[in-house]
């Protein structure tokens, strides 16, 4: 059950008509109350005098109009309060429905009246309340809170029942006259920036089109939008023309809105947040699939309006930026020096240039005492706010693109063997069943990643961290190696430590195979769909397999490719153990995987694809994911738009963070040579083929080899493109 939230209650809208608020140069919005200008009833036109940038004000009118100005946008509330107008510059401005509708199991939310808006004064801004009369709830309101940064907008019902979704801007009504039935809100947005990777020649989409934020998706159609799962929850649109192809740092500069949802990571309840268009209009929907009990008082996570940013990459800064102000994504904390790495010198902190982690240079590792500030699931279960923030994070970069410190503020320093150029064996495996008509994960096995990497030292290369693939292990739940394909799991990684290699293992989020159907989220007849990790028995399992993995008396592997979190339950009907559902569900197992890897080895490596800045405390690098779907009708894209287009989200939302640059599936070898060419801008070079390309049967040529070389050399030596 989430806990109830409650609100403060106004002072009287009477005495406070018109606010006037002052935010200081530099300040995380939180400025404190400058004036407020009293307007007795019979003085409804009271005005404040304009003040200094950054000033925000809000007058009521005698016909009821709440007016709010800010330096970059305008806020008008009709008096009826069942609309609001936004606007920022000579553009048409954004018609906002204000009831929304949250529906619950057996009751549609519709809205039968609305009162007139009040206005009040907390915490040094305008705040404006709409209540409204539901057919689902006792009561129900919306919240703005007018801020410099744009317009933080939250909707609170009080009642009982199981959450099934939220329609954010939208109102359903029942008013009488005309216009009953859904109301979405109205734009004239044209384009549309998503940082949830789609169809892959596409960096952007029109207005008119949807888009999904969350932690569910598969190849199927409709469903493609499995790269980031979760990503950061921030949509960016302007109202530009912009071709899909566009780069979206290049262009309408500084007319840039963004939607942020706000909340801390173990209320993000709902599988996935969907941007809803309409005939010139568009809402939000939060998909709570009937998992997220209410009982008293429940507010949605905030949505932050924000107009007037120069892309969508410093928008997404900018979205980090809030959700820290707010607590939603815990502050940086600083630390003690770790001690250097055993087996390298850390190198003198460069100056910061754009630019990728080169490997050799220093990166921060987690020590002790950090280490116990992981969030720990068994410890957070009651109001599950014990999260301390694990990331060393760096100041954010000052581009669009992709900037990366080679080491973080005070001296921390990573392992850096974390930036050492990556093998995973995915790709060879797949040019291996190419060969061979074998399923691929048939061919992970010892002898074939002997071979592979054989191939590589023969041409000069050898990887310092090898990843080894599906499927080497017997059973995807159990976990225990293959001993068929993998004899001797232990020694062969041993015999990788004395050449001075790391070994990653590849593991499969959310999978029931091996694991007791008592452990698993499940159908409404008993069957199994997922592990669940709110299940006791389901987390002590997750960390008895990652400490035998791990430990120095087991495998004694070195981290963990986690994959497949777009896997993440979701379905009415389903049942699990706990109150967690979607994203939050999804943290609390990655929570428990990374609590357990870094007490099994304090330096393992811990590699997702999950760039929402909440999850920045569960991982240590982010995969950019594989570069095409396959399964679409045509799935040719040109690889290095794509791929620094994702870069750029990921070290926008989680600067802090490494980038697992990835390598498959390449649709051509053009296009691999002309990415290979630009990874170390990105991230750390990742490679995943040995002969061939799997797509094509394209052999690497000499050439090939001699370029990847050059930019391990230059990984490791840290010289800069």
């Amino acid at each position: 059950m989430i806990e109830p939230t409650t609100t403060r209650t106004p002072q009287s809208d009477a005495a406070a008509k018109e606010i006037t608020v002052t935010a200081g140069p530099g300040a995380a919005r939180a400025a404190a109350e400058t004036a407020t200008v009293a307007a007795r009833e019979g003085q409804p036109g009271t005005r404040a005098p304009s003040g200094p940038d950054g000033e925000v004000s809000a007058h009521r009118s005698a016909d009821g109009t709440i007016t709010v100005t800010a330096p970059g946008y305008r806020l008008t509330v009709a008096a009826d309060g069942g609309t609001a107008r936004l606007s920022s510059g000579p553009g048409h401005p954004v018609e906002l429905q204000l009831p929304g509708a949250l529906d619950r199991t057996g009751a549609v939310d519709e809205t039968l009246s609305v009162a007139p808006p009040a206005l009040v004064a907390s915490e040094g801004w305008p705040v404006i309340t709409v209540a409204r009369r539901s057919t689902a709830w006792r009561h129900a309101e919306t919240r703005l809170v007018c801020t410099a940064d744009g317009c933080e907008v939250s909707w609170l019902v009080r009642g009982s029942g199981d959450l099934e979704s939220a329609a954010l801007f939208a109102t359903r009504s029942v008013l009488g006259g005309r216009g009953g039935g859904l109301r979405p809100s109205g734009h004239d947005w044209h384009t549309l920036f998503t940082p949830n990777p789609g169809p892959p020649r596409r960096l952007l989409r029109g207005a008119g089109e949807s888009a999904v934020l969350g932690a569910c998706g598969d190849a199927r159609p409709g469903r493609g939008h499995w790269f980031f799962t979760p990503p950061p929850l921030c949509l960016a649109l302007t109202g530009e023309r912009l071709p899909d192809d566009a780069d979206p740092a290049e262009h309408a500069a500084g007319t840039w809105w963004t939607l942020g949802i706000g909340a801390p990571v173990h209320r993000l309840t709902f599988t996935q947040a969907r941007y809803v268009p309409s005939d010139l209009g568009w809402h939000l929907c939060l998909d709570y699939e009937a998992h997220t009990r209410v009982d008293g008082d429940f507010r949605t996570p905030a949505v932050l309006l924000s107009p007037g940013h120069p892309d969508p990459y410093a928008g997404l800064r900018a979205h980090l930026g809030w959700l820290r102000a707010h607590g939603f994504v815990p502050e940086p904390e600083p630390e003690p020096e770790p001690e250097p790495d055993s087996e390298s010198e850390p190198e003198p902190e460069p100056d910061r240039v754009a630019g990728p982690v080169p490997a050799g240079s220093a990166a921060p590792a987690v020590p002790a005492a950090r280490r116990a500030a992981v969030p720990d699931p068994d410890r957070t279960r009651g109001d599950r706010t014990d999260r301390t923030d694990r990331t060393d994070r760096a100041d954010r970069p000052d581009g669009p693109g992709w900037t990366t410190p080679t080491a973080q503020p005070g001296g921390r320093q990573r392992p850096a063997w974390w930036s050492e150029p990556m093998f995973c064996g995915w790709g060879a495996q797949m040019g291996r069943a190419r060969d061979t008509g074998r399923p691929a994960p048939e061919l992970s096995t010892r002898e074939e990643y002997d071979a592979h990497l054989a191939v590589l030292a023969e041409h000069g290369l050898v990887p310092g961290t090898v990843v080894i693939d599906d499927k080497w292990q017997r059973a995807y739940g159990s976990w225990e190696p293959d001993p068929g394909r993998w004899p001797d799991l232990r020694g062969w990684i041993a015999a990788r430590h004395a050449a001075g290699q790391r070994v990653l293992l590849w593991w499969r989020a959310w999978s029931t195979e091996g694991v007791p159907d008592e452990l698993c989220v499940r159908t409404p007849d008993g069957h199994p769909v997922t592990l669940d990790p709110d299940h006791p028995g389901a987390r002590a399992l997750l960390t008895e397999n990652i400490r035998r993995l791990l430990a120095p008396d087991g495998l004694d592997a070195d981290g963990l490719k986690i994959d497949f979190t777009a896997d993440t339950p979701s379905g009415h009907s389903l049942t699990g153990t706990g109150p967690g559902w979607g994203i939050a569900l999804l943290h609390t197992q990655l929570a428990t995987l990374y609590r357990a890897a870094k007490a099994a080895k304090p330096d393992a490596l811990v590699v997702t694809h999950t760039p929402h800045p909440s999850f920045a405390d569960v991982t240590d690098m982010i995969r950019l994911n594989d570069m095409l779907r396959l399964d679409d009708p045509d799935p040719w894209a040109p690889l290095v738009p794509q791929m620094r287009y994702r870069a750029a989200v990921a070290a926008a939302s989680c600067p802090g963070l490494l980038i697992d640059t990835d390598d498959w599936c390449a649709p051509d070898r053009a296009q691999w040579r002309a990415y290979g060419a630009v990874k170390r801008r990105l991230g750390v070079p990742a490679l995943y083929v040995t002969t061939q390309l799997d797509r094509t049967g394209e052999p690497l040529e000499e050439c090939d080899y001699a370029a990847l070389r050059a930019q391990w050399s230059e990984q490791r030596t840290g010289r800069r493109d």
